[in-house]
């Protein structure tokens, strides 16, 4: 889990991003897991790991994310998830 605004950089968070899926993006196929609500905490501290499945650069992630509380974003090609800070 992560939160993009806090390794983006910007000054503000202002922005709002967009998950175009241009294929199937599936349970199997790895769609991206929320936790509802959490926007509502604002920034959250991340810790830096060594996990060779995080995609980040430097391993960023959140811990201590209740798993049960996550839900699945599956979308079909051409479906749009958007995010903002």
């Amino acid at each position: 889990m992560h939160k993009d605004l806090t390794y983006w950089g910007f000054d503000s968070d202002g922005q709002i991003s967009v998950w175009l899926a241009l294929s199937s993006a599936t349970r199997q196929g790895g769609c991206m897991k929320i936790l509802p609500g959490r926007h509502h905490q604002g920034r959250v501290e991340h810790q830096v790991t060594n996990d060779i499945n995080n995609v980040l650069l430097a391993g960023q992630t959140i811990l201590q994310v209740d798993e049960k509380k996550t839900m699945l974003c599956e979308l079909d090609s051409g479906e749009a998830l958007f995010h903002h800070g």
